[in-house]
């Protein structure tokens, strides 16, 4: 029996070191260590690093004394993503890309340059602690703007021209419309 136990206790620590578990456990840390620091650059009060610490060391037990759970779980995601990625439908290649929800990189697939933007993150209230992305439609640059649910449509950028998140995007520095977005924080 003990040797049983012993064998399971070194899978569920070989699991939270390589292996699928392993890099979603990477994935996910990083992207609440991400979420936490994006918030406090907002200026909403997250949980402090040593909470953070101690939710990993929490996580990586549950999942040395439960990895059996976490495989099927890991599975079922794996199959569900699978037939949605099925299911999908395509969007025709000349869509133009809009303003979506959440932070994420821009990459101009004729010039090759990327710059990181925002397109909309909140905070715990309605307008308190918001970021929201505008693209000025003359100059191309890119705008964050703190608390701004209720601005008016008609802001202007330093250049003069007029800022929007209703256009399509394009990169500033060749004008093109043919740019992809990766997402890296939705909220």
């Amino acid at each position: 029996m003990k040797i049983v136990l012993i064998i399971y206790i070194a899978i569920g620590i070989l699991s939270i070191l390589v292996g699928p578990i392993a890099n979603r456990i990477k994935r996910d840390i990083l992207d609440l260590k991400l979420k936490l620091s994006l918030q406090n650059s907002v200026g909403i009060k997250t949980a402090s690093k040593r909470r953070v610490l101690w939710f990993e060391v929490f996580f990586r037990l549950l999942i040395i004394l439960f990895h059996p759970l976490f495989y099927c779980i890991l599975l079922i995601d794996y199959y569900r993503s699978k037939k949605r990625a099925k299911n999908k439908i395509t969007a025709p290649a000349n869509d133009y890309l809009y303003f979506r929800s959440g932070a994420g990189v821009i990459t101009c697939k004729d010039c090759g340059f990327d710059q990181h933007i925002v397109s909309f993150l909140h905070g715990p209230d309605d307008g308190e602690g918001t970021l929201t992305g505008f693209q000025c439609q003359k100059c191309g640059k890119f705008h964050e703007l703190k608390n701004s649910l209720g601005v008016p449509a008609s802001m202007k950028c330093e250049c003069g021209g007029t800022m929007s998140r209703k256009e399509p995007l394009f990169y500033p520095s060749c004008k093109s419309k043919n740019v992809k977005y990766k997402g890296t924080y939705i909220t």
